[in-house]
């Protein structure tokens, strides 16, 4: 029998500081059968030919709708790979991730693996930091593991975090999962990997595969029309995945989800903030609340987190901790 191949997608919107780095990181995996897919999302500045620079060792598309689920769609349209390894534009994987995941993988039907990620941000040397998985084990079905990862073992989390390239999905899932949501601009990964965990027939933690999640210290400020975008995307995600999930044990969880995006939005967005507090309400409430540590903690249990966001708000200028 033939290895399997693999399909590392890499959607691409004016990444030509450091889509350089990460194709090389896709091509340098020791794992031999595969294919490299870049999806320029219409840049404006370099990208496309920095791409091109690769020659026929890559796959190099256009797509001209906006959004990265868009890009990613794309390349899932002409990829032939087995398994699919999706990487945006700016991270990284270590040489063996894949293989790894892979031979864990063995000859298991269905089953997606996982691993660990370091986080690092870029101006820093990405082996400085440790790697660090919020979750590490192995799961029999996407609902149990949805459970953790949105904190269902510590009320006083709104949850963790698993990077989308961090996963190793076998193709089939996908097909039955379907594509990338894309009306979705923020949390379309968190969207699209519930439904695929859910699909799957279990998930395989694989302890040594790391991948490499960059982090940017100078992000320019969305503007107000994107800002709402963004919020609105955020909290449709979460209807969505309580849609996906089907299981009540997870609606107070997702109600804390929506609780840290109404921290988010408040005040500024009055009719948002306000159908965000009726989903948290119809769940029970939300046992995780904002402001856990320090003297905000002092503040909210004091006032409520509404006044301690309203002072932290205006004191920074009317657009702190927001998305």
């Amino acid at each position: 029998m033939s290895e399997p191949k693999v399909s590392i997608i890499i959607p691409a919107y004016n990444a030509a500081e450091y889509l350089r780095e990460t194709i090389e990181s896709a091509l340098a995996q020791t794992w031999l059968n595969k294919e490299v897919i870049v999806v320029d999302n219409n840049s404006a500045d370099d990208t496309y030919n920095v791409a091109a620079s690769f020659g026929s060792a890559i796959q190099l598309l256009k797509e001209v709708n906006p959004g990265a689920s868009f890009a990613r769609n794309k390349g899932l349209s002409v990829a032939t790979g087995d398994y699919l390894q999706f990487l945006d534009a700016d991270d990284l994987l270590a040489d063996n991730k894949i293989e790894l995941q892979v031979n864990s993988i063995g000859h298991l039907r269905g089953i997606i693996a996982y691993g660990k990620h370091v986080n690092f941000f870029d101006d820093s040397d990405k082996n400085t930091n440790m790697p660090e998985s919020y979750l590490s084990a192995d799961y029999p079905n996407g609902t149990t593991l949805l459970y953790d990862l949105y904190g269902g073992n510590d009320s006083m989390l709104a949850g963790g975090m698993i990077p989308q390239h961090s996963w190793l999905v076998p193709r089939s899932v996908v097909d039955d999962a379907g594509l990338w949501n894309t009306m979705l601009t923020v949390d379309d990964d968190g969207e699209f990997f519930c439904r695929v965990v859910l699909r799957s027939s279990g998930m395989k933690y694989v302890q040594d595969s790391v991948c490499y999640y960059r982090r940017h210290k100078h992000q320019n400020n969305l503007s107000a029309q994107k800002q709402s975008a963004a919020l609105h995307s955020a909290f449709r995600s979460i209807q969505l995945k309580e849609q996906h999930i089907k299981d009540p044990s997870i609606d107070k969880l997702l109600a804390n989800q929506a609780m840290h995006l109404l921290s988010n939005a408040y005040p500024a967005h009055p009719q948002l903030c306000s159908e965000i507090e009726q989903f948290i309400k119809e769940r029970g409430g939300a046992t995780w609340l904002p402001y856990q540590e320090g003297l905000h903690k002092q503040l909210r249990k004091l006032f409520g987190w509404k006044a301690v966001r309203l002072l932290s708000y205006y004191k920074n200028g009317g657009h702190k901790n927001e998305l």
